[in-house]
């Protein structure tokens, strides 16, 4: 296959919308499809280069994994022993836990897999992860296992029909990349078959330039670059993590790509564009750029205990290319040679290496990372006293997990079976959250009360969530559960908890994350999510009230930006122990309290004005949390919140006073 420059000049195109995507640039809101752009150009060269073997005869698999080895492994293993040290010394027990699990996943070209089942790619703590990316390595590896060897073997016995049966494959994979990005959005990101179809992109125009069934005129070759260009221009500005991916919305960044493939030439002006030397010198770094860039980014987020500004950001970016550089010209280049090093050398090197990261990243999983590198205060400090206090944390047979319609009601404060509950509690995770102001309430009064919640199930009737936690129908059923039991167990006061926001404007960076509200299987989305919130609080109120049952709404607790478990642990690690020290840092910490009252704003004047019309009571959290500045994320003893939203033990008590009169 001849060298073409503006396919490196596509590389550049694909790797940069990536890495300022995961520094945190919001302009390149939609960068991550730089991936998608990376599998169409793996998928249109290494088909070419193994149909020009077949085609004279000489393909052979172990040249075609020894090319796959040197091309991999020297940059990838270089990048995971930089990572070991970092990992050792900066990472909580909990995250160098995980980061020994993807060591051993990365190892075999399994980490898809992995971060399927720890976590979203755009949930908060996967950015904190230094291999994350190594997932887009998995699927191609993996996708490189079978079709070299699908080649072969049609190549010989059915070479008519590779084309039917690949745009068969196709087909399935893009019609289950569709399906699933609305049923199963996690799994559908990160595996091969729901990800295939756009390799196999690459491979078509591998097939069509080869056979010479694309001779564009000079004109439509312009036209075809021009729209390329722009379609993958499109996609980094105009998506965002909200988007369904990869379905059809993925067509447009690998369609575009398949088009400068098929187009874009010396000739066109897309292609002297992506032919100039700045964008081939990136794009042949663009691999080692790849690597390194994730590992910059999550260790300084790891280390950094507020928020990075733009210029560290934007230093990260640049490191990452200046790095790249230096691992390409030293590590990838020489390892390319075959005369400096053999077949042999580097099937042994890799099958070494893969071994000693497997070893371990199971030592390190095995002793839950490490948790002795962290002297005896340190542990008492970070582990138990700031997440676990005052030993009043009920687990109420709770499990977030499990898929459960049928979770139990359960009792806390006075738990005497005689003695009938005074006051239900329903909602979600918040809810499940203040269990222990309740347990210490009904203790102190002599009073019970029952609880029940599911994380991401907010306690109004007739109300479902599109894409949550839960399937569909279990919220639901779980809010005419409450409702039935109320009913039936004649209670007079039930109080509404939740994370409100997280339905009516998502997370804090705008992202609704299929927590969308939907009723009567209607179709989702913010603004019809906002309105299914509005019309199913008022059906509860009127519900509950039709019982004659005081209702009470339990305002939001101010949601803080910063994961407190990992401020407390990083206070502790990287610095003074003074307490004005640890002070001046949790000011700057913890949430403006303009800023919360801002993002909280929708649901507060709803919840407020249907409460006032439906004769419902709001109780406010805030003057318990905040003053006039801020709303406090905890003190230099300890912290309020066990993340960036639930309040711990510390947090629900300081709520004592809020929910006194409701035992009286």
């Amino acid at each position: 296959m001849d060298y073409r420059r503006e396919i490196d000049g596509l590389r550049a195109l694909a790797v940069l919308p990536v890495i300022l995507f995961h520094a945190g640039f919001q302009t390149f809101s939609g960068g991550f499809i730089g991936v998608d752009v990376f599998f169409v150009i793996s998928g249109y060269l290494i088909t070419g280069i193994i149909l020009a073997e077949l085609e004279q005869g000489k393909f052979s698999i172990v040249n075609f994994y020894e090319r796959r080895g040197r091309r991999i492994w020297p940059a990838l293993f270089s990048v995971m022993f930089v990572c070991l040290p970092l990992a050792l010394l900066w990472l909580s027990p909990d995250d160098l836990t995980d980061f020994s699990k993807s060591l051993t996943a990365v190892s075999i070209f399994a980490s898809n897999i992995l971060f399927w089942k720890e976590s979203g790619y755009f949930a908060a703590t996967a950015e904190l992860k230094p291999l994350l990316h190594t997932w887009s390595l998995a699927v191609e590896e993996q996708y490189y296992v079978l079709f070299p060897l699908f080649l072969m073997t049609m190549w010989r016995f059915a070479k008519r029909w590779i084309l039917v049966l690949l745009a068969l494959a196709f087909i399935i994979s893009l019609s289950a990349a569709q399906w699933g990005s609305i049923t199963k959005p996690t799994a559908t990101f990160y595996l091969l078959p729901t990800r295939g179809w756009e390799l196999l992109t690459g491979v078509f125009c591998t097939f069509f330039i080869s056979n010479k069934w694309v001779l564009f005129k000079r004109s439509l070759r312009e036209i075809g670059a021009i729209s390329g260009i722009s379609l993958i221009c499109y996609s980094v500005f105009a998506f965002n993590e909200e988007i369904p991916f990869p379905s059809t919305y993925a067509l447009i960044p690998t369609l575009g790509s398949a088009l400068i493939i098929l187009c874009a030439d010396s000739e066109t002006a897309v292609g002297k564009f992506l032919g100039s030397r700045v964008l081939v010198g990136i794009g042949l770094i663009s691999y080692s750029a790849y690597l390194w860039h994730q590992p910059l980014i999550a260790f300084t987020k790891n280390r950094s205990i507020l928020e990075l500004d733009s210029v560290v950001r934007g230093t990260l970016v640049v490191l990452s290319i200046a790095l790249a550089y230096f691992s390409w010209k030293y590590i990838e280049k020489p390892f390319r040679d075959k005369k400096k090093f053999s077949k042999k050398f580097i099937f042994t090197l890799g099958g070494f290496l893969s071994i000693f990261f497997i070893i371990i990243g199971t030592i390190g999983y095995l002793n839950k990372g490490f948790i002795f590198r962290f002297d005896k205060k340190i542990q008492e400090k970070a582990f138990q006293n700031q997440f676990a206090s005052h030993d009043l944390r009920k687990t109420c047979d709770t499990d977030y997990d499990e898929k459960n319609q049928n979770i139990q009601f359960c009792i806390l404060g006075d738990t005497n079976p005689q003695n009938h509950p005074a006051v239900a509690v329903f909602g979600d995770s918040h809810s499940n959250a203040l269990n222990p102001v309740f347990d210490l309430l009904g203790k102190m009064k002599n009073k019970s009360y029952v609880h029940i919640g599911l994380g991401g199930c907010p306690p109004l009737i007739g109300v479902d969530v599109a894409r949550g936690n839960y399937d569909l129908g279990v919220c639901k059923n779980l809010a005419e559960r409450e409702y039935n039991f109320v009913q039936k167990n004649n209670i007079k006061k039930v109080i509404l908890i939740s994370r409100w926001s997280l339905y009516t404007d998502g997370n804090y960076n705008g992202v609704m994350g299929g927590y969308f509200l939907v009723s009567n299987n209607s179709s989702h989305s913010k603004t019809i999510s906002r309105k299914v919130l509005e019309e199913g609080l008022r059906k509860t109120i009127q519900a509950y009230k039709s019982l004659g049952v005081e209702v009470y709404i339990l305002l939001q607790i101010p949601q803080q930006e910063i994961n407190s478990k990992t401020l407390y642990i990083k206070l502790i690690q990287f610095n003074s122990n003074k307490d004005e020290n640890i002070s001046s840092i949790l000011n700057k910490a913890s949430i403006n309290f303009d800023r919360h009252l801002s993002l909280q704003e929708y649901n507060r004047r709803i919840i407020n004005n249907i409460a006032k019309n439906e004769g419902a009571i709001v109780l406010n959290p805030d003057p318990f949390f905040c003053d006039a500045h801020s709303c406090s994320i905890g003190n230099a003893q300890i912290s309020f919140y066990k993340d960036a939203d639930h309040v711990n033990t510390a947090g629900a008590v300081k709520l004592v006073p809020l929910f006194t009169e409701l035992f009286e």
